[in-house]
Formats: C-alpha cells, sequence, structure tokens
C-alpha cells in the first residue's frame, strides 16, 4: 500500500497510508525555544472527517525525512474526529486569558537544510526569536498530487519549492550550534 513514511537520522518513525480523496498533511514546525526541539503533526482528511497521528518530536542535531513510497505497514491513526465533532470541541474549548511571560534570551540554535532527492534547496538559521512552518500535503493515493509551503516568521513571503512526485525523498537536515 502507498504510504507517507517519516524518519528520524534514517529510522522509521510513522507511516501513513495515503488514501485516494483524503489529504495527507504533515507540518514541521519550529517556534524558537531554547530545548532545541521540532514537532512534527501528521493529519489526514477524507470524506469520514480528520484523523490524527502523535506528534513526533526531533531535536536540532537530527535527521528528518519523509517519502511517499510503497510499504507493508502502516500506523493507524490515534484520533478520529468527524466534521461536527471538530466544531463541538472548538465551540467547548474555554477562551485563553492573556498571561504574564518572560521572554527568553536571543539564542542561536542551529541551522536547517532542505534537500529534495540530495538536491539543496533553501536554508534557515533557527534562534529562541524565530518561527519556521513547513507544510507538505499529499492529496490523493499513489497517483495523487502535492502542495509544499514554508515561511519564516510568518510574514515572509512563502518559499517556491518544486513539485514533489510520488517516490521523491524530502530531507531536513539540522545542526547544532
Amino acid at each position: 500500500m502507498s504510504a507517507l513514511c517519516i524518519f528520524k537520522n534514517d529510522t522509521p518513525q510513522l507511516a501513513a497510508e495515503l488514501i485516494p480523496a483524503a489529504a495527507l498533511s504533515f507540518s514541521l514546525s519550529w517556534i524558537g525555544n531554547t530545548k532545541k526541539e521540532i514537532v512534527i503533526d501528521v493529519t489526514r482528511a477524507d470524506d469520514l472527517g480528520s484523523h490524527r497521528w502523535n506528534p513526533l518530536r526531533f531535536l536540532v542535531g537530527d535527521s528528518i525525512s519523509f517519502i511517499t513510497t510503497e510499504t507493508n505497514k502502516i500506523n493507524g491513526p490515534i484520533e478520529s474526529f468527524t466534521a461536527e465533532d471538530l466544531d463541538n470541541l472548538q465551540k467547548s474549548k474555554p477562551l485563553m486569558k492573556p498571561e504574564k511571560r518572560t521572554r527568553a534570551p536571543l539564542l542561536d540554535i542551529g541551522d536547517l537544510d532542505c534537500q529534495i532527492n540530495n538536491k539543496h534547496q533553501c536554508s534557515f538559521h533557527l534562534n529562541t526569536d524565530n518561527l519556521l512552518l513547513i507544510n507538505f500535503v499529499w492529496v490523493g493515493d499513489r497517483s495523487g498530487m502535492s502542495m509544499m509551503h514554508i515561511s519564516l516568521d510568518g510574514s515572509s513571503p512563502p518559499l517556491n519549492t518544486p513539485k514533489i512526485e510520488f517516490g521523491d525523498e524530502v530531507t531536513f537536515s539540522t545542526t547544532a550550534k
């Protein structure tokens, strides 16, 4: 079966099945932090609702890669929601009240390099004061299509990335300072 497979330092972490008429999303988030933590969320939306897998946590210094490929083993989602469940959940959330926060000192944490099929695409400097979001969406099964959106600090223009085909490997190499 076709799946989006995620690896940490070449060790398999997750395989989420690609399904016709469904969109599978891979979101990498760096929210400047001194713990050097990078979080990846994987979700799938289809006619039946939304499905979510456990967030994957990586540290600056790890290599993170994903590939759409054929595999024999997949991981099932940990939660599934219908559209009505999501609406009810949103309505039941308490309103957040702003709290006084202390700002961490500006520290250089490291760098993140993006490669597609071992060809360098872009690099980003990671520090405690920036935000990096990388969203990859695969729509459909093996013959589907993809989109990738990268933004730094939320206000920069999105970077153009080449179209990612089934079987292409995307690697995010991080180095700590």
